[in-house]
């Protein structure tokens, strides 16, 4: 949990930044968002596919490309 006082004669926007600031620094929003939407890992076999069609991809817009 992030904690954040208020200084002396602080204004409570400094102190919403500087508590924004903590929380984006510790990584919270990037792991929260992680997590969203959890997916299982691939199997060997499904990841094997998905780089064979990759490739595939990167082949047909290489051979677009050089075309023009």
């Amino acid at each position: 949990m992030i904690t954040t006082q208020r200084g002396d004669n602080e204004g409570a926007e400094s102190l919403i930044r500087r508590f924004s600031r903590r929380v984006i620094q510790s990584g919270m929003i990037k792991e929260a968002k992680a997590q969203r939407y959890h997916q299982k890992p691939p199997n060997r076999a499904q990841r094997r596919k998905n780089a064979i069609v990759a490739n595939q991809y990167r082949a047909r817009r290489a051979a677009n490309y050089n075309k023009s």
